[in-house]
């Protein structure tokens, strides 16, 4: 199954940022200016973080072809040739990544064994990104158009909410130890017998009224395996999370098991001792 998600990104010095970006069938516009954002969409309304600098915001898929920088301590570089792209000249580079914890690179790719990257030899940005696994491409990033230098227009980096709308201030989510966890909430929390890693976060999310999100705690765990690290979340409330209509459900004796439209983690739900379980695991 191929899909394409568009995205545009303007820059304006190392600290201020407009971006706008699919997410699943939704379109974020996100303005960011140091520590401080906002951003809209038509299902999460307009939010900020009222320059809180625990929560931040990403501007899309779309960064890190700006920061090609971040993955050199990860990657082995091969110059394979050059390449001419939006009347850019580019170096053609295969970068190989020098372990198998891939998780720097999760931008261009996740588990991919290599990436075809063409370079702007100008600039050092990424123009376009194409991670492969076992030689078939499976995430491809380019820019359509690009330019430098430019001057912006008046407006540019400022969000206005609809009419009839405000910015509400999103809390962050705090993070406890297992011990903790149990004691800072009033629901039974669950936690595996046997645990699947000794590397465990636990947050507690706050709820969400606008969309009736109920408080959900999250405890996740990094495993190593013969093909990279995995990831398994495992999400809990006293009352069910709102669907998400890009997932779609079936039973499976007292589980439901949930196949998503939009990323590669698999699902699994199911109600036990008052406490809705729910966990997402990525390869």
């Amino acid at each position: 199954m191929e899909a394409r998600e568009p995205w545009s990104l303007w820059v304006d010095g190392p600290d201020r940022t407009r971006a706008e970006f699919g997410a699943g069938a939704e379109r974020v516009t996100v303005i960011i200016e140091g520590s401080r954002w906002w951003s809209f969409s038509a299902w999460a309304g307009a939010q900020t973080n009222d320059g809180d600098p625990h929560s931040s915001h990403g501007p899309g898929p779309g960064e890190c072809l700006l920061h090609s920088a971040r993955i050199l301590a990860d990657v082995e570089l091969e110059l394979v040739g050059e390449s001419h792209v939006l009347n850019r000249r580019a170096l053609v580079v295969a970068a190989r990544p020098v372990s198998g914890d891939t998780a720097k690179l999760e931008g261009l790719g996740w588990g991919a064994d290599e990436y075809e990257l063409l370079v702007d030899a100008e600039r050092g940005v990424l123009l376009r990104s194409e991670a492969r696994v076992g030689g078939y491409p499976w995430r491809v990033l380019e820019m359509e158009e690009v330019a430098f230098d430019e001057d912006f227009p008046p407006g540019t980096f400022t969000l206005d909410p609809p009419p009839g709308e405000s910015f509400e201030v999103r809390e962050t989510p705090r993070y406890v130890t297992l011990d903790e966890l149990q004691e800072a909430v009033a629901f039974t929390v669950l936690v595996p017998k046997h645990a699947p890693s000794t590397d465990v976060d636990a947050m507690i999310f706050p709820a969400w009224q606008r969309h009736k999100v109920p408080l959900p705690v999250t405890i996740g765990y990094t495993m190593e395996e013969a093909a990279g690290p995995a990831n398994l979340w495992i999400r809990e409330s006293a009352s069910p999370m709102p669907e998400d209509p890009r997932v779609m459900w079936r039973g499976e004796g007292e589980a439901m098991i949930g196949e998503s439209s939009f990323d590669d983690r698999s699902r699994v739900q199911l109600q036990l001792q008052g406490s809705i379980f729910s966990s997402r695991r990525r390869p």
